[in-house]
């Protein structure tokens, strides 16, 4: 029994992941590598979702900011984050 719980969880988090990459890849335009993880917390730019392009097998921690805008020029700009990466809590611009 206690062996099935961990498998369970396993499981359930791997489905919420997947659907996680889908919200972001499908309804925003992000491009995203396969197997790329983002975390629920971690805030992504969707003033310019299309500047986002996430490598293969990455991880997006908690508490991380990716932007891909300046607010305060107006300026666009293309943020690319490799494969196999770990990007914690700060900003990329």
């Amino acid at each position: 029994m206690r062996a099935f719980l961990p498998r369970i969880r396993q499981f359930l988090h791997g489905k919420l992941m997947g659907l996680v990459r889908i919200y972001y890849k499908n309804l925003w335009g992000m491009s995203l590598g396969e197997g790329v993880r983002i975390s629920l917390s971690a805030k992504m730019d969707k003033t310019y979702p299309e500047g986002l392009f996430i490598g293969d097998y990455t991880a997006v921690a908690f508490g991380a900011t990716i932007l891909t805008h300046d607010i305060a020029t107006l300026k666009r700009v293309r943020t690319t984050i490799g494969s196999h990466c770990l990007r914690r809590s700060g900003r990329i611009a």
